[in-house]
């Protein structure tokens, strides 16, 4: 999309306050074509037609007239209007207001060019793209399941015990004595021979005995 200007004081410009209401819309329509279409000013005979539903002949000629338009090919010495040797009309000093054909051009490709690095920055986790906050959190939970997510290996199953289903670990202690070593304490408390804890313990009796059962 382009824009075009104009002065805020335009319609008190001598040469626009005279202009009857249809004159001045084809006046300002036709530039508003020209940026569109980018053709510099350029009106052609054959075109006069579709730069506005007002356009006439007879319009543009009041536009000539007023010093709004010129002749193609008058050799208008203004250096703020396109050279033109064509059948048609060239909206005068166009270049006052509006850019050239090749500066749009090379504006449009200066920010096609902005957006594709910006989208492969994004794309490519560059630091001069902004993390967002859904990029970081997917981050940390890649790294919090590589450290945590790996399950404890089942408990085995006891001697001649094949196909009991094994037990998960006890706690580290049981009714106060401590799974791991070999005390004098450990040897006098009667154990069960599946889960290896106390016939008394919380586990043995809610966890054992009752797969067991």
């Amino acid at each position: 999309m382009t824009w075009v200007r104009y002065d805020d004081n335009v319609r008190n410009h001598p040469k626009v306050e005279s202009l009857d209401d249809a004159t001045y819309r084809l006046w300002r329509e036709a530039i508003e074509w020209c940026a569109q279409n980018l053709t510099d000013g350029v009106i052609r005979s054959h075109q006069l037609a579709v730069t506005s539903i007002r356009a006439s002949r007879p319009r543009a000629t009041k536009l000539v007239q007023k010093g709004l338009w010129h002749l193609a090919g008058a050799g208008c010495r203004s250096a703020k209007c396109p050279p033109s040797g064509f059948d048609g009309w060239v909206v005068h000093d166009y270049f006052e207001y509006q850019p050239t054909r090749e500066k749009v051009r090379e504006e449009q490709a200066a920010k096609a060019e902005r957006q594709r690095r910006w989208l492969e920055s994004k794309k490519g986790g560059s630091k001069d793209a902004p993390r967002d906050a859904s990029q970081d959190g997917s981050d940390d939970v890649v790294g919090d399941a590589s450290l945590d997510g790996a399950p404890a290996p089942p408990r085995p199953a006891p001697k001649g015990g094949a196909g009991t289903t094994s037990l998960p670990a006890p706690p580290a202690a049981v009714g106060g004595v401590a799974a791991s070593g070999g005390g004098a304490e450990r040897s006098s408390v009667r154990r069960c021979p599946t889960c290896d804890n106390a016939l008394t313990s919380a586990y043995h009796r809610n966890v054992c005995r009752g797969e067991a059962a």
